[in-house]
């Protein structure tokens, strides 16, 4: 499965955490930021990806489930794999 990546858009580059994934269908909606600031698109990485490792299953069982999972955890500044 495929997973979108969203980032804070809080204009800092601290401005990572939280983070969304969502379902990698382009039908799916991004989830309200928890902290009401905006997301921006970070990228797109398979379930098996590190970033989901913190969370493990719960995250690709919500994404699974609901379509989305929000993760408190920070994305590296080395950026998304394409």
């Amino acid at each position: 499965m495929h997973v979108r990546v969203y980032v804070t858009d809080d204009g800092t580059q601290s401005g990572t955490a939280p983070i969304a994934f969502v379902n990698g269908r382009r039908s799916e909606i991004i989830p309200k930021h928890p902290e009401s600031l905006r997301w921006r698109y970070w990228g797109i990485v398979n379930d098996e990806d590190r970033l989901l490792n913190t969370d493990g299953n719960l995250a690709r069982r919500s994404i699974q489930l609901q379509g989305f999972y929000i993760s408190q955890q920070g994305v590296e500044e080395s950026g998304p794999r394409r």
